[in-house]
């Protein structure tokens, strides 16, 4: 199984002790993570697709010298878009976790968190492994792209291309239909 992840801190220490953590824990359940680091929100929002992260870490404080927390507006932002992540946030304080639930947040590590906090994270995380695994994976303009199943609303065929159309895009491949067809 592979998943992608985003880690977004503004701190590169705690992105790497984030990413060392993950990197331990899903191999230890057969499971390629690619992992994306982001240092600002702005960064990553430059980056982000809808469907293209199975994972999302926030920082909530992402701007430590404000303390304000751009991170939850960050997560606001991700939600309008994509329904199905799944974020989580990993931040110094416990303040908003509350909050973390009306961005639908599947979790909360405070820091300075463990291993053994991360993996049990992803322990509860097993449990919603369909969701994260159905998704089809098309070449456009040059590059793989995932598109969650649940997110299609039709695809069209016209001129050996299929035209992939869900809630936020039109996606064009050369995919063949018929291996579209099984998803």
């Amino acid at each position: 199984m592979t998943m992608t992840a985003a880690i977004i801190d503004d701190l590169e220490e705690d992105r790497n002790l984030l990413k060392q953590y993950l990197l331990c824990c899903s191999s230890k359940r057969n499971l390629y993570l690619n992992m994306e680091e982001f240092c600002s929100s702005e960064q990553f929002l430059q980056k982000f697709i809808p469907g293209n992260y199975s994972i999302i870490f926030i920082d909530i404080y992402l701007n430590n010298h404000t303390r304000e927390a751009d991170g939850m507006e960050l997560a606001r932002k991700i939600r309008a878009l994509d329904q199905t992540c799944i974020i989580i946030f990993s931040t110094t304080s416990p303040d908003f976790a509350i909050e973390g639930y009306k961005v639908r947040a599947a979790g909360y590590l405070l820091k300075p968190y463990g291993y053994q906090d991360v993996s049990e994270l992803f322990h509860l995380l097993e449990s919603t492994e369909d969701k994260i695994n159905s998704f089809i994976e098309i070449k456009e303009k040059g590059t793989w792209r995932r598109i969650r199943t649940s997110d299609i609303i039709y695809v069209a065929y016209y001129n050996h291309y299929n035209y992939i159309y869900t809630k936020t895009y039109m996606s064009k491949t050369y995919l063949k239909f018929s291996k579209l067809k099984k998803c």
